[in-house]
């Protein structure tokens, strides 16, 4: 109510803003816009009451067709969902022929959208049941209701919120089976395409290595299934982050949406970006660069190298430090023993030596040259 007159005043103060002086045009224009609101509200009641079950068919067994729609709450015991109807047909028991045909003939313009169905025992464990599927059922159904208790969460309220025409649960009989796809409009293919989609997520969940709680939780913030956490929310409340999952929670699974599609967009780019600039050769610019840097006269040739690593248990230098032949006696350009700077660069109880040599060298060549920088034998370096 009070957000009603709240909206009521924001609107008659732009009219008056617009209409200027002319106040009793922009009075006139709050009123007919109330009215408007107003009968296009009692118009939307009005429908949707209309597609409830009628009071003389409560309890009465139908024939029905249709598609499964939205997630599936299952446990050992009955499993319930959401059933959008093609078509509907009365079939009632023995003990009610007369006074359902009666019934059926003057409600025959019955038109039922929505039903919540149940079903129990053996049925829910031999078939399995998924959104999207159609079927073909026999249930028993009963119009929206719920208690009146002040207070307390108003069922049937919630139900006509939804949209739910009856509740009911599926009766055991030889009509029930799968049938094939009718011809459905886009926008129910496309509801029918994404329930499926939530339904393949819900499953991945599941398998997760994960624990119930945290697949309830993961399940909820990702596409909405809040049928497992309803017993979490006490301990959401003691943690102090209950308002993650009021305020936030559903929000963060759209986000995270968002994130994964920009995040690979972004990432394809990035690969494109990286694979262009290896695709460039730089080296003349470095080398230029350098050239001018040192004030050279002639711009240096790139040369290639080769890397080799020896492991001796003997360490001839125990300092550390880089070791470069100025004499250029061989093809080695330094050389260092690594395991002095980090003992887990090489093997328990070994040293590592890395050497640079010009490409083209031989083993035989560097174990020399290295004999020759070190002043030790090589020949034993593995």
């Amino acid at each position: 109510m009070l957000f009603a007159l709240a909206a009521l005043s924001l609107i008659w103060g732009v009219l008056r803003w617009v209409c200027g002086r002319r106040l009793w045009v922009a009075t006139m224009l709050l009123m007919l816009s109330y009215l408007w609101g107003s009968c296009w509200g009692l118009q939307a009641a009005y429908q949707s009451l209309g597609h409830q079950l009628p009071e003389a068919l409560d309890r009465q067994e139908f024939v029905v067709t249709g598609t499964i729609v939205g997630l599936v709450d299952s446990n050992n015991q009955r499993s319930r969902f959401d059933f959008r109807v093609d078509s509907i047909n009365g079939e009632q028991s023995a003990h009610s022929a007369i006074s359902a045909h009666s019934a059926i003939s003057a409600h025959s313009s019955m038109d039922l959208q929505l039903l919540q169905l149940s079903s129990y025992g053996q049925s829910s464990t031999e078939h399995s049941f998924a959104p999207g599927q159609h079927w073909q059922f026999t249930v028993r159904l009963r119009r929206p209701r719920g208690f009146l208790n002040p207070g307390t969460f108003d069922y049937q309220r919630w139900l006509v919120q939804r949209g739910v025409s009856a509740t009911g649960y599926i009766v055991a009989a030889e009509a029930n089976g799968r049938i094939n796809q009718p011809g459905h409009n886009k926008w129910c293919q496309l509801q029918d395409a994404i329930n499926r989609w939530r339904h393949q997520v819900v499953l991945k969940i599941q398998a997760a290595d994960l624990s119930n709680q945290g697949r309830a939780v993961l399940a909820a913030l990702t596409i909405g299934d809040k049928r497992q956490i309803t017993g979490l929310w006490n301990s959401l409340v003691r943690l102090g982050i209950v308002h993650l999952m009021i305020v936030s929670g559903l929000h963060v699974g759209l986000v995270a949406g968002f994130g994964i599609i920009i995040g690979g967009r972004a990432g394809s780019l990035l690969a494109a970006g990286c694979r262009l600039f290896s695709s460039i050769d730089l080296s003349p610019a470095i080398r230029t660069t350098a050239t001018q840097l040192l004030e050279l006269p002639q711009v240096c040739r790139m040369q290639g190298c080769v890397t080799w690593y020896h492991a001796t248990d003997q360490n001839p230098s125990g300092t550390g430090r880089l070791l470069i032949d100025g004499q250029a006696r061989g093809p080695v350009f330094n050389s260092l023993v690594i395991s002095d700077i980090s003992k887990a660069y090489a093997p328990d109880g070994m040293n590592l030596i890395p050497s640079t040599t010009e490409l083209g060298t031989t083993d035989s060549e560097v174990r020399r040259h290295l004999s020759t920088m070190w002043g030790v034998e090589t020949r034993d370096w593995q």
